[in-house]
């Protein structure tokens, strides 16, 4: 039996992929500057580190099967329960473990 291919709704009600509807979380998520250098205190470290809390951000996201569950995971970025840090260490070992 095929897998069917689960489609995502975005905010106009277009169905589109969830890599779309993930990198439009993580978009919206760089535009709050969740993902800030002030996020970070090292500078010489700050580049390399918001690329990286950036790229296992959208591996979690991605990790999620519905809609409801990716929006749940970025709200906790966007209203301030979880730094960007504190939500990978969270998270990731959930997705490897």
């Amino acid at each position: 039996m095929a897998k069917k291919k689960i489609r995502f709704t975005n905010f106009w009600g277009d169905e589109i992929s969830k890599r779309q509807y993930v990198n439009d979380k993580i978009r919206v998520l760089s535009d709050m500057e969740i993902f800030s250098p002030n996020s970070i205190v090292n500078e010489k470290e700050q580049a390399e580190r918001l690329r990286n809390l950036r790229h296992l951000t959208r591996k979690i996201l991605m990790s999620c099967e519905t809609e409801v569950q990716i929006d749940n995971l970025a709200r906790m970025l966007i209203v301030g329960k979880l730094s960007p840090e504190v939500f990978v260490k969270k998270y990731y070992d959930r997705i490897n473990g």
